[in-house]
């Protein structure tokens, strides 16, 4: 029964032995993944940010272009009020050369 105890006890100091390799495996597979979550939630964060700079800056945009279209809008307004009188000034136009021709007809009878 001695040697019986002392192949037990063997195997049982080789058996740990092992189990300590397999913890430490695990620790350093453990820290590994630790590192890189670490780096993906600073990489979010990092996300985050620009992502909230990029809204800033498109929401900035949205208003020039807001405030653009409305400047434009209100200058062709302007314009079509002026063709509006030029309009206006050229049927008064036609009209008198309507009336010079019915003139020189009626001096041409």
């Amino acid at each position: 029964m001695p040697g019986d105890l002392e192949e037990r006890l063997t195997a049982l100091e080789d058996r740990m032995d092992m189990e300590s390799g397999l913890r430490a495996s695990i620790d350093r597979d453990l820290s590994a993944l630790a590192m890189s979550l670490r780096s993906a939630h600073n990489l979010l964060q990092a996300v985050a940010i620009t992502q909230s700079d990029h809204t800033k800056d498109l929401d900035l945009h949205t208003k020039m272009f807001k405030e653009l279209g409305s400047s434009v809008n209100r200058r062709f307004e302007e314009v079509n009020g002026r063709f509006d009188v030029v309009d206006g000034r050229f049927d008064r136009m036609d009209g008198r050369f309507d009336e010079i021709v019915g003139l020189l007809k009626a001096r041409e009878s």
